[in-house]
C-alpha cells in the first residue's frame, strides 16, 4: 500500500501520519455514534452488526461497547 500511495504522489510523512491516526478517529467515531444509540444499547448482538456491517472491528466495538456500557 505504502509504494502505491508514494507513486500516487503522497509523501512518506502523510502516509505515517494518517496509518498512525486511524485506529484512533475510528474508534473515537464509533464511541460518539454509539452514545446516540445508547436508548438500543442493551441488545448487544444488534449493536455488534450494526457497527460491523459498517466496517467496525469486532474488537473495537467490544470494547467501545464495554466501556461506555459496563
Amino acid at each position: 500500500i505504502r509504494s502505491e500511495l508514494i507513486k500516487k504522489g503522497f509523501t512518506s510523512r502523510m502516509i505515517d501520519y494518517t496509518m498512525q491516526n486511524t485506529d484512533a478517529d475510528f474508534e473515537e467515531n464509533l464511541r460518539m455514534l454509539m452514545k446516540k444509540k445508547k436508548d438500543k444499547a442493551s441488545d448487544y448482538g444488534a449493536i455488534y452488526r450494526y457497527f460491523y456491517t459498517r466496517g467496525y472491528s469486532g474488537g473495537m466495538i467490544a470494547d467501545v461497547y464495554h466501556e461506555l456500557f459496563g
